[in-house]
């Protein structure tokens, strides 16, 4: 345990609150006693720690449980009552709301200072992008080389498009070249026990299950092939 409260500094549970603050600084200086105790009333400094620990965890899941049926109890009011205010109090809830983090904002002013206030950082990045965006020197002036290269690039993938023989692509399907993909799929290679050996398959000129089953339109197969 700590010899404070881990929220002292700030507040991430709302239900906190000062009998709970009392209680937890109790039980710290129970455990501080005990840890720090060197004769033989150890054992009891250590049931005290103990029970006093025991008395704050309860109290705060009783205030988390009292804190959450209150929260569910305005979220039901707000629903019918309010709309807008319902939505803003959803979004307010979760652990992601929780972890967000605060962006930090920091730019150097002209005279090499380092400041983080919002209005002057939000200034000088407008005034940035407006500089870089606008600029006619950036929006007249390229390189010569680089642009030949980048016309050069799509000239050859153009040609290369071209030259690609796709008419294999529209020819008929013959029956041995599925019988051939069914006999090579994986599914069927784990299944080859079933039926028989692939290798006996091959000199009995077999069809596999598969192609026995299916009878394929003669107009997308050619079976004289």
């Amino acid at each position: 345990m700590w010899d404070r409260s881990p929220f002292s500094s700030s507040l991430p549970y709302p239900y906190w609150n000062e009998e709970l603050q009392d209680l937890w600084d109790k039980a710290c200086k129970a455990e501080k006693e005990w840890t720090s105790c060197k004769t033989n009333a150890k054992s009891t400094l250590r049931s005290t720690y103990v029970q006093r620990r025991k008395n704050f965890d309860t109290f705060n899941r009783k205030s988390k449980r009292r804190y959450q049926i209150e929260q569910q109890n305005q979220l039901h009011y707000l629903e019918g009552h309010n709309t807008k205010d319902f939505w803003k109090s959803i979004g307010k809830l979760g652990l992601a709301n929780e972890r967000k983090t605060q962006r930090i904002y920091q730019v150097r002013t002209e005279n090499g200072e380092v400041t983080n206030d919002t209005d002057t950082v939000l200034e000088r990045w407008k005034t940035e992008y407006e500089s870089a965006f606008n600029s006619v020197d950036s929006c007249n002036n390229y390189d010569d080389t680089f642009l030949a290269d980048i016309k050069n690039r799509v000239r050859n993938e153009n040609n290369y498009r071209n030259d690609i023989d796709v008419s294999g692509l529209n020819r008929e399907i013959s029956r041995e070249e599925v019988k051939d993909a069914v006999y090579k799929a994986k599914l069927e290679k784990n299944n080859y026990g079933q039926w028989e050996n692939p290798e006996q398959l091959t000199k009995k000129n077999i069809d596999p299950p598969n192609c026995r089953q299916h009878h394929f339109p003669t107009k997308q197969f050619n079976s004289s092939k």
